[in-house]
């Protein structure tokens, strides 16, 4: 479930959160990706990069009107050229198979 709504809630696109989703949140993630998508600024119109897509993974680039999201869904970790550095990117809330990155500002 949360590897869907981290695709949702950080691309492109008018994002929709089931209710019962919302009322079974009790660790708050949907709120924080709610919270990233918002503090980035991703828009309907937001500019969207896929890195990398295999089966075992999913890498993309979205970028909003205050900063760029780097999201990794799928089971596999090794990311090769599309690996977000240290210095430029900071993970923002992960979980089992999947995990966000915003961009630090300069």
């Amino acid at each position: 479930m949360w590897q869907g709504y981290a695709y949702i809630l950080t691309h492109p696109g008018v994002p929709c959160i089931n209710w019962t989703d919302v009322l079974a949140d009790k660790d708050g993630t949907l709120s924080k990706l709610v919270d990233i998508r918002r503090r980035a600024r991703v828009r309907a119109d937001a500019k969207l990069e896929v890195l990398c897509a295999s089966d075992a993974i999913y890498v993309a680039q979205i970028t909003g009107l205050e900063s760029r999201l780097l999201v990794k869904l799928g089971p596999q970790w090794e990311m090769g050229d599309a690996a977000p550095d240290g210095k430029s990117w900071e993970v923002v809330l992960s979980g089992e198979d999947w995990c966000v990155w915003r961009e630090r500002a300069l």
